[in-house]
């Protein structure tokens, strides 16, 4: 098993196990197969690229299975009766915490809607690092800061975990995501 392979099945560990049960194996194929088309092109970009899709789609689908799993569900016992069956896992307040976890990867792409050109500074190389431009490796270090509210709110499952997960890893993240693209301009222009 690849680096790479061990990373992104650490990173599905968010989503519920029923779930990876049923769909892990067929993501990790996907994934390498997208990993290996990205590495091909022999830029790094484009594998940090991908990277950096991969966090936002997990970080923003995983809750979203966590609420499908924790709804009710209908389930036929025998062939004359109907039974409901209520996941007591998680509350109303576990799935606000989601959404508002959620708010980082939401700017962005509501960002790239209203505002197309606001995010095209991260991608300015340079300043880089690695021979990666310097506001893709800072975007990704964000998204998964952003992506540990989750883990924090589904290991705590109080209010106090998703005040923790909200205020320690959510709010920084999208101020970090607001301020991202002037830092960079910032530093392109105190390198001229």
């Amino acid at each position: 098993m690849t680096r790479s392979e061990r990373v992104y099945r650490e990173l599905l560990r968010v989503y519920p196990h029923s779930f990876r049960a049923q769909y892990e194996d067929e993501m990790v194929r996907l994934f390498l197969d997208q990993l290996g088309d990205a590495a091909s092109t022999g830029r790094a970009a484009e594998r940090a690229a991908l990277w950096l899709r991969t966090v936002a789609d997990i970080a923003s689908s995983a809750p979203g299975e966590h609420v499908r799993k924790e709804t009710s569900v209908a389930k036929r016992v025998d062939p004359g009766s109907v039974s409901l069956v209520v996941a007591p896992q998680g509350t109303g307040f576990t799935r606000l915490g989601y959404a508002i976890a959620s708010l980082p990867f939401v700017l962005i792409v509501f960002g790239q809607l209203v505002a197309p050109g606001f995010m095209d500074p991260l991608f300015a190389n340079p300043p880089e690092i690695l021979g990666l431009p310097l506001g893709v490796v800072l975007l990704f270090a964000v998204a998964i800061w952003a992506s540990l509210a989750f883990v924090v709110i589904r290991a705590f499952r109080s209010g106090w975990g998703i005040a923790l997960g909200v205020l320690v890893f959510t709010v920084p993240a999208i101020v970090a995501t607001i301020f991202l693209p002037a830092t960079i301009l910032i530093i392109q222009n105190l390198n001229v």
